[in-house]
């Protein structure tokens, strides 16, 4: 309420005060005192209680005092970025601090709304995700008014890649998926090829937060490393897409999402077969994408990925791996090279210009 008097008051006599990341500092102050409040709150010896009460709570206050900050405000087009992005921020930092010191709070990408009791535990999450949605179509509204306008970017690619990714973390599933969709869109409309990149490496946590309960008959089959070895195929076709269009802005985002998603869907896999093949596999994609479009230092990267192949093949035949396994990826190996080889030999002037 005082936070309320002090807006309506500096709006009444025309008083600007000094802003923080967008937002003016009262409210600031106000919005990480409820949060300082909600983490102490969460901090006890005692048994706290597993409803999800306390979180809408805090996410009511919170919009609440980032919407004071919006009264009688004539550049809302930047205010209210400005506003969400610190509304998001602040739930995101709570749910972090409340997670490291065991505060009793829903777990991202694996909660489940519909365990506990629908009135005390459900029907909060889902109002949280209510408002996660509303803030997401928010800020698309914001960028699309911006882009429709002509307006400069007022928000860099790493600006909306963190956006993308707080949703996605505090998210169920359904505002993290629009959110994802709209920043591929977003990504296009601005030219940003590292937003694209962020929503295909946040992909599969998006996919693992539906599976915790909507899609949880699936387990099975959308375990973490299938689902990423699919993005990872997703990414090599990207890429193949990139090169053949020579659309080269986009190449390193690719390649990068490729590394992202295969190597570590291989890990999950705990093979280390499979991890050498990953990697001969993003080896060839960045050494022959380094070839087609004159870029040194991709194939670079393919070198040193083959390199690291065959040094994870060597600890594999010294754990007890068949020599069929190593045949197969000495011709594998044979068949990159020799492609490598081909395709150096005929595009030899271009790359002596490189």
């Amino acid at each position: 309420m005082l936070v309320g008097l002090t807006r309506l008051r500096a709006n009444s006599i025309g008083l600007r005060l000094p802003d923080v990341a967008g937002v003016e500092l009262p409210i600031m102050v106000a919005m990480c005192g409820m949060v300082l409040v909600h983490v102490a709150g969460r901090m006890t010896t005692g048994v706290l209680s597993d409803d999800a009460l306390h979180q809408v709570l805090l996410t009511i206050t919170l919009a609440l005092l980032a919407g004071m900050g919006l009264m009688g405000r004539n550049d809302l087009g930047l205010r209210i970025p400005s506003a969400l992005e610190a509304l998001l921020g602040l739930l995101v930092l709570d749910r972090v601090v409340c997670i490291v010191l065991g505060g009793e709070v829903p777990m991202p990408f694996a909660t489940d709304p519909l365990a506990p009791s629908f009135l005390s535990g459900g029907l909060p999450l889902f109002g949280v995700e209510l408002a996660l949605l509303g803030m997401v179509l928010l800020f698309d509204w914001v960028e699309g008014e911006r882009l429709r306008r002509g307006l400069d970017d007022h928000r860099t690619a790493l600006g909306r890649s963190a956006w993308i990714g707080g949703a996605a973390f505090l998210s169920l599933g359904v505002a993290s998926l629009l959110a994802l969709v709209f920043g591929l869109r977003r990504s296009l409309g601005w030219r940003q090829p590292a937003v694209a990149m962020t929503v295909l490496l946040l992909s599969p946590f998006v996919v693992q937060a539906w599976v915790a309960w909507a899609l949880a008959s699936f387990s099975t089959l959308l375990a973490p490393s299938h689902v990423a070895a699919a993005f990872g195929l997703v990414s090599l076709a990207w890429t193949a897409a990139v090169v053949a269009r020579k659309e080269g802005l986009w190449l390193s985002s690719a390649l990068w999402s490729s590394h992202g998603l295969l190597l570590p869907a291989a890990m999950m896999s705990q093979s280390l077969v499979a991890l050498s093949f990953a990697a001969l596999l993003v080896s060839a994609t960045a050494w022959v994408s380094g070839i087609l479009t004159q870029r040194k230092s991709w194939r670079i990267v393919g070198a040193a990925d083959l390199l690291a192949a065959w040094m994870v093949a060597a600890v594999a035949l010294v754990a007890g791996t068949g020599a069929s396994y190593v045949l197969l990826l000495l011709i594998a190996s044979a068949v990159l090279l020799f492609a490598v080889t081909t395709l150096t030999q005929a595009n030899e002037a271009e790359l002596m210009d490189d």
